[in-house]
């Protein structure tokens, strides 16, 4: 077993491997590497939720707006649920399962 290399993502404010999880392979990592991904992995349900909220907030403020405000505020909303998306895919990649969702 090998180490894998880690590296930070400013978007998802997490540490994670520098493969893409399509091609991570957890169950070739050595003891180190998983308690890294096994504290990556507990950080990510609390970040859906608080992006979750930010979403939700954002698409309210787009229902609001009209013209260009309406397509920005839409696009920013866009850009969190694409974060949600992709802590979704680390988080069932690394713990193989998926989060239940939250429907408030």
């Amino acid at each position: 077993m090998r180490s894998a290399g880690f590296v930070y993502d400013p978007e998802l404010e997490l540490e994670l491997p520098e493969t893409s999880p399509q091609e991570f392979q957890p169950e070739a990592a050595d003891a180190e590497t998983l308690l890294r991904l096994e504290r990556a992995a507990g950080l990510i349900p609390d970040r859906i939720g608080a992006l979750e909220a930010r979403y939700e907030a954002l698409y309210r403020r787009a229902l609001e707006e009209e013209g260009e405000a309406f397509y920005a505020a839409m696009e920013e909303a866009l850009a969190v649920a694409r974060r949600i998306a992709d802590l979704n895919v680390w988080y069932m990649r690394l713990t193989g399962r998926p989060i239940t969702p939250y429907y408030g």
